[in-house]
């Protein structure tokens, strides 16, 4: 009975070490054998593509949000622009008293239309005079405005060295630090009013100038409207006709122009894609130019690889790679090395063995046409075991 005791005591504790030492075995071979794999990983991003506003104005829409899937040429959202409004309305009636003047310049003019072509020339004057007492009073809101603007920058200022003051009285311990927060919020508000003051300011220079430019086009109608009027109680010669002809060439010139200017009011996206921000709001003001959102593409993925000197021969610019998913690895996607880099990084101070020129490494970029599955932010691998130089 003492033996069989014994035995059952022994026995439990010789297993134990059985594994223990299997255990230990396994996992030294493991870290001791070389895979022989090239190995090299990199996180998938998105190419990612901005929309330009092709006018300048008032955002009056915005038909997309962030997250939303856009496709080429559509609508993403519209700018209201009373400059554009007045080019289109100029071009209209340019072309309207063009082909008027064309009609006179081969027949007599009627009583009827002389009394219209005097009405035309009325409603120009009209139009021109509106737009005289637009200007004035903008002209009268600008210079507001820039006395606005000076008050505001001279109480940011005074607000900035209150708090520089309060800053050295708390230092020493004069003042609560209490007082430095109420004067730090003073500070933000007044330059958030003194910035807010300044963009009023250019917004009414802008519609200064349309203004300016309005009543131009319309001493140039009014000018070529009586011109229209004396041919008809004079009559045309020959070259009188070629000029209304010139005339109405130059009104579908400026006509063209102005269906482009109202095409550029809608903003459009150049390609397919995922709305991934938008940097304006419905009343925001944008210049020619401006971002107004940002686009990516999850189709086209791009990658970096940082290969050592030794595999960089292995790759060329056009170069075919297969990567795996490394979450994933049953899901295989082909991407082409897109740039290879010129210079190394990571690179020591002075290489003078065999070991410093092993950490030199030069990034690559890979660019994956058709991501499928991936999706940005994904770790992938490829393997250049197998790959030829």
């Amino acid at each position: 009975m003492a033996k069989k005791s014994l035995a059952k005591k022994i026995l439990p504790r010789l297993l134990i070490v059985a594994l223990i030492v299997g255990g230990a075995g396994v996992y030294y071979y493991k870290t001791t054998q070389d895979t022989d794999e090239i190995l090299y990983y990199g996180e998938a991003e998105a190419v990612s593509y901005d929309i330009y506003s092709k006018a300048a104005g008032i955002i009056d829409e915005m038909t997309v949000e962030e997250g939303d899937w856009v496709e080429v040429e559509q609508a993403v959202g519209h700018i209201e622009s009373e400059a554009v409004a007045y080019q289109v309305e100029k071009a209209s009636v340019a072309m309207d008293i063009a082909k008027t003047n064309e009609r006179k310049s081969t027949s007599a003019a009627r009583d009827e239309e002389r009394a219209i072509q005097e009405n035309s020339i009325e409603q120009l004057k009209q139009q021109k005079s509106m737009t005289e007492s637009s200007l004035a009073s903008a002209r009268k809101l600008y210079e507001q405005s820039e006395l606005a603007t000076a008050s505001l920058l001279a109480v940011y200022e005074l607000q900035q060295r209150n708090y520089e003051d309060m800053t050295v009285l708390v230092e020493e311990g004069i003042e609560p630090s209490a007082s430095l927060d109420t004067l730090e919020t003073a500070v933000v508000t007044s330059e958030i009013a003194y910035t807010t003051s300044q963009l009023d300011t250019s917004k009414v220079a802008n519609e200064i100038q349309g203004l300016k430019a309005q009543i131009t086009a319309y001493e140039y109608q009014i000018s070529s409207a009586q011109e229209a009027l004396t041919l008809m109680d004079s009559g045309y010669s020959e070259e009188d006709r070629t000029l209304t002809e010139l005339n109405t060439s130059l009104a579908e010139v400026d006509g063209a122009i102005a269906e482009v200017a109202l095409e550029n009011l809608s903003i459009n996206a150049y390609q397919d894609g995922i709305v991934e921000s938008i940097n304006y709001e419905v009343g925001d003001y944008v210049g020619l130019g401006s971002p107004v959102l940002t686009l990516y593409d999850p189709t086209e993925l791009t990658l970096d690889l940082y290969v050592s000197e030794s595999d960089l021969l292995k790759l060329e610019v056009g170069k075919a790679l297969e990567f795996a998913v490394v979450a994933s690895p049953d899901i295989i996607i082909n991407g082409v090395v897109k740039k290879i880099a010129s210079e190394s990084m990571f690179t020591p101070v002075n290489i003078v063995t065999a070991s410093d020129r092993e950490r030199l490494v030069f990034p690559v970029t890979v660019i994956i046409k058709d991501a499928g599955a991936i999706k940005p932010g994904m770790l992938l691998v490829t393997d250049l075991t197998g790959v030829e130089e």
